[in-house]
Formats: C-alpha cells, structure tokens, sequence
C-alpha cells in the first residue's frame, strides 16, 4: 500500500472527499483543522520568536531564557487547576476561551519592550496554553467515545504537519531578518489561535460537571496510581532528548557522518509521523494494548541509542547508513510510546474528570519534556557511547515499569473499566 493509500485508509474516508486528510466529517473535522491552524501560527512565530526580542527588541539573551523558563514553570503547576476548570465549567466554553486569550497575548507582544513585560506576557500564553491542552484532552474524550487514541494520533499528524509548513514561513522572515516580517509572524501567530477559537465555537458543548457534594474538588491529586504513571511516563518523555538534542550533537562533534544528515533525520521523522503516527496507533485504545505499546517502544529506543553509539565507530558511509536506520527506528519507537501513553491516559481517567486527569498528566509531559535536554547533554553527550547505552536502558526500564503500574491502577477503576485486562 502506497504511503497516500495508507494515510487515506488510516483516517477512513472516502476517494472522494477533498478534505479527507483534516479527518472524518463533522466534529472530528473542525477539530482537527482548529489544530491545523493554530500549529501553522506556532510553527510560524516560535523559530523567530528568540532572533526578534534578541536581535530587534534588544533584550538580553539569559533575560529571555529566564522568561521562558518561568513561564514553563508556571504552567506546570496551573495545568491541574485548569483542568478542574475545564470540567467545571465545560470543556468546550474554556477552549474557546483560552485560544481567545492566547491569540490577545500573543498580539501583546508586539509591545514588548522591557523583560519584565516579556515574562509577564510569556507566562500569561503559557499559562492559557496549558488550560486549552487540558480543555482539548476532555473534549476529544466527549466527542471521541471510541478511537481516543487514533483520534489522538491524528491531532499530532495535523501538529507536526501545520508545525512543519508554519517553520517554512518562519524561515523566510529568518532570512529577510527585518523588524517588520518578525511581527507579522507574531500577527500570524495570534489571527491561528483567533481563527482556531472561532471554529472551536462550532464544537459540541461538553456538559459541566457539577460540584459533588462531600467529594474533593481535586481527585487526581489523591489518584496515587494514576500520578505514578504520570510521574514514569515523564521519566520515559526523557527520551526526546535523545534525538532532539543528543543526536545532532553525536553527529557534528563525535562521527565522521556528513552534518547535513541531521536536517534529513529531523525532516525524515516529521514525515514518518504523518504517514505512520494514526496507523501505529491503533492497538493501544486500552490498558492492555497501551501497556504494550510502550513495551516494544522501550525496547526500540534501546536498539536506536545502541544505533547511534555504534555510528561513531564507523567510516562516513557506514556511519551514515546506520544514522539513517537507526532514526527510523527511534520514530517508531517515538510513535509507539506516544500512542501508549494516551492509551494508559485517557483509559485510566474518570469519564466526568478528563480535562483534570489529562491536565496532570499532560504537565508531567511538560517536566519530562523540560528535563529532557539536561538529560541528554549530562548523560548521553558527557559520556560518550556508554552513555547511549546507559540511557537506552533506563528508559527501557522505564517503559517496561509502566505494566505493573497500569495493572495496579485498573484494579482501583470502577468495576466496569476493570474489565480490559493488560497483557504480559
């Protein structure tokens, strides 16, 4: 089956509907494409972002850095509340609401002058940006009753895609480098979240949950099964740092591989995501199959850092070919553990708490995601081959510990989700 066939069959719909690739007709469609736009306005702005508050703002470069690292922070400790939020007051209506704010403070920062003013803007999308992630996870699982995590899979495609096409525009205003260009990217940026709030608006309204009376605001915080796979899996979100960070590194500084490679590995997995993401997703609906996925992403990370360690033994052309090889191999892995995650995550949460259960597990992501870089850099790159090795097998650790800990989790479900039972 050629890679357009699959991607048809993947989403399942017919030859002859033009707007096939934005998903199946009706809700799913208007929220896919809501993503499509908004990912086109990120692509677009975040590769010029630092370049235009450095370069024609004239703000420091470690000002900016502080700016954003506060406003990550923030935002993983908003990420529940918000969540609670969104099931109290309609996941739908906070949605709208947060891509609303988003797009008015992302126009604001044209106005920025001063770091202070940065922060204060920085941490106020970020902090909106989190409440719309958790707004976003409740709704698919209201809309979505079956295929949670294929529907899941496809938002990531419509990501990567509008991602890709969006840094493309961005890369043009990188090159003019004028002050004028860089804020029109930021203008792109806040029309896609504007233009995302509007189709938002056609979304089925998720019912409100009413407060239960005698029972706390905040369940997932006592959830103790739930918050150890959330924590785990942020172990296992450690793994990015390995292509994202460690990979381009190992190739310039310690292989005899061309460094171009590092661009076709980049642009060679955006591409595998798109065609292979939706498809590789589709057995890990439930705990069982979640479980499993994560297994066999464990141990592919494993074979793909073992990859990379082993190419730096090698001449250019065979170091090459393994290079190449080896980043197949992780995206499959990558694909596989994203899968497995929202199986486990979406599975394991109260039907009438999905916005504050995939708020929390969503920020566990996020601290993975942070730390991933520091992981990279201190283990993998400071110790040279071994160190490949030695992440490969944490994470595979990681990954396998996820079973037992899932298994531990269904067992304090309501009777009826108990039902799915994990194998291996």
């Amino acid at each position: 089956m050629t890679p357009f066939l699959s991607m048809r069959s993947s989403f399942g719909m017919s030859r002859r509907d033009p707007l096939r690739w934005l998903g199946p007709p009706g809700p799913s469609r208007r929220l896919l494409s809501a993503t499509l736009i908004e990912s086109i306005g990120n692509g677009c702005f975040v590769g010029t972002s630092v370049i235009y508050f450095t370069s024609s703002v004239g703000l420091p470069a470690a000002a900016v850095g502080l700016a954003m690292t506060i406003a990550g922070a923030v935002a993983l400790v908003a990420g529940v509340p918000l969540g609670v939020i969104a099931d109290r007051f309609g996941a739908q209506r906070v949605l709208v609401g947060a891509l609303v704010l988003q797009g008015l403070a992302t126009a604001l920062l044209v106005t920025v002058s001063s770091a202070n003013a940065y922060a204060a803007l920085a941490t106020a999308t970020a902090v909106v940006d989190r409440a719309a992630y958790a707004a976003r996870g409740a709704l698919m699982a209201s809309v979505f009753t079956t295929e949670r995590v294929v529907s899941r899979a496809r938002m990531r495609v419509m990501s990567n895609a509008g991602f890709s096409l969006g840094g493309a525009m961005g890369g043009v205003a990188l090159q003019v480098d004028t002050t004028a260009l860089y804020r029109i990217t930021i203008g792109l940026n806040a029309a896609a979240f504007l233009l995302s709030a509007l189709l938002a608006t056609g979304l089925p309204s998720v019912p409100a949950r009413r407060a239960d009376a005698g029972r706390p605001r905040v369940v997932v915080l006592r959830d103790r099964p739930y918050l150890a796979i959330t924590v785990v899996n942020a172990l296992v979100c450690l793994h990015y740092g390995l292509f994202e960070v460690a990979m381009p590194l190992w190739i310039v500084e310690h292989t005899s591989a061309p460094r171009w490679l590092v661009s076709v590995l980049f642009v060679g997995n955006t591409l595998m995501v798109v065609l292979f993401q939706v498809r590789l997703s589709r057995d890990s609906e439930d705990v069982a199959g979640g479980a499993r996925a994560l297994r066999r992403a464990g141990v592919l990370i494993l074979v793909a850092a073992a990859g990379f360690a082993a190419a730096a033994l090698l001449p250019a052309w065979a170091a090459a070919t393994v290079l190449v090889l080896t980043g197949a191999v992780y995206v499959v892995a990558e694909m596989l553990q994203s899968a497995g995650s929202w199986g486990l995550s979406y599975t394991l949460a109260p039907e009438d708490r999905h916005g504050e259960y995939q708020g929390a597990f969503g920020s566990g992501t996020s601290a993975g995601l942070a730390f991933a870089p520091l992981f990279a850099t201190s283990l993998v790159v400071a110790d040279g081959g071994w160190g490949w090795i030695v992440a490969g097998l944490f994470l595979l650790c990681a990954t396998f510990i996820m079973t037992p800990l899932a298994h531990a989790a269904l067992r304090t479900r309501p009777v009826a989700e108990a039902a799915s039972p994990i194998a291996g």
